[in-house]
């Protein structure tokens, strides 16, 4: 089972947090402290998701829950790609023909087992693409 990080999870409060003391002590108008506290809540909101957030490598497919709610489901049966993106080498997206299934992004704790398990549990997919980069830097 994997999870994101602390750090990660402490900087989204602590920027929200600092947000909201920005929006009090600065003399700004209404309207900018409405967006700031907006913001703000959307960060907390971002962040508690999370917190409560696990991702889970079963036999067959990839699950990724909040607290005890299943949000997503992906088979590894309906991966096509398992590839980097254009900007940032360090993201792993899993994508099929219609489009991006998951991003595994390195503010998830141990993303690089996370991968190589990844790529572990799907040696039994054929038409599994992997990049080559992935292939060298994750095993």
């Amino acid at each position: 089972m994997y999870r994101y990080s602390k750090r990660t999870i402490g900087l989204n409060f602590a920027f929200a947090i600092m947000l909201v003391f920005s929006a009090v002590i600065l003399s700004v108008d209404f309207w900018y402290r409405l967006v700031i506290g907006f913001m703000s809540v959307l960060i907390l909101k971002d962040a508690i998701k999370e917190l409560y957030a696990t991702f889970e490598l079963k036999g067959d497919r990839m699950v990724v829950r909040f607290k005890e709610k299943t949000t997503k489901e992906i088979l590894y049966r309906d991966m096509k790609y398992l590839t980097i993106t254009r900007k940032n080498k360090k993201w792993i997206v899993i994508a099929d023909d219609e489009g991006i299934l998951f991003t595994i992004k390195p503010r998830i704790e141990n993303h690089k087992e996370m991968v190589a398990d990844l790529m572990r549990l799907n040696k039994s997919n054929k038409k599994l693409e992997v990049h080559d980069y992935i292939k060298k830097t994750y095993k």
